[in-house]
């Protein structure tokens, strides 16, 4: 009956993760008006969660104890350990980090301010890129990895902003629009 209760906690692990990565995404979104601008806590809870499982101190141990699930498991999920030198552990941080992705991109798409919502977004990834940089979380996912998903998606959120911004400052300046503001206004 023990060893029974044991294998059913340890097919779990890969279940565990998946769990957490789900929980992350769907967390509860809000079109949050002053913390529109600051990283979403889940994003900073999650991110230093994996730096520590990725750390020297758990990474063996989770990487074993994941891999036994796989070997537990069916023959699908023992096609996919064989990929490459991605490991289980590297897998399911990948799956967790990109719950987080999707998280953010669905609190940008429910903040009423536009310009918010990019600069949410860009200190979110800036955040996941520069906490995971030189890490054994951006070893474990690949520097590269983290390199192309979330410092690109900072600088393409950093663009958006300074378009949302910007456009319609110089569209003013452009049609000469302000020259007649400013006189209406003075």
């Amino acid at each position: 009956m023990a060893g029974d209760a044991a294998n059913s906690g340890a097919g779990h692990r890969l279940d565990i993760y998946a769990t957490f990565g789900l929980r992350i995404e769907t967390r509860y979104v809000t079109g949050a008006g002053a913390d529109a601008r600051h990283v979403p806590k889940i994003v900073r809870y999650a991110v230093n969660y994996l730096k520590c499982l990725a750390s020297d101190d758990y990474l063996t141990l989770m990487d074993t104890a994941l891999r036994a699930d796989l070997e537990r498991g069916d023959e699908d999920e023992d096609e996919d350990a064989g990929d490459g030198d991605h490991t289980p552990l590297a897998k399911a941080t990948a799956s967790v980090l990109e719950g987080l992705h999707r998280h953010v991109e669905a609190a940008r798409g429910v903040c009423p301010d536009t310009v918010a919502s990019h600069v949410m977004a860009m200190n979110a990834y800036w955040y996941i890129y520069m906490r995971a940089r030189g890490s054994e979380l951006a070893k474990l996912v690949g520097e590269d990895t983290m390199r192309r998903r979330y410092k690109a998606a900072a600088e393409e959120a950093a663009w958006e902003y300074q378009d949302a911004v910007w456009t319609p400052l110089v569209q003013l300046v452009r049609h000469g629009d302000w020259a007649e503001t400013a006189v209406v206004a003075g």
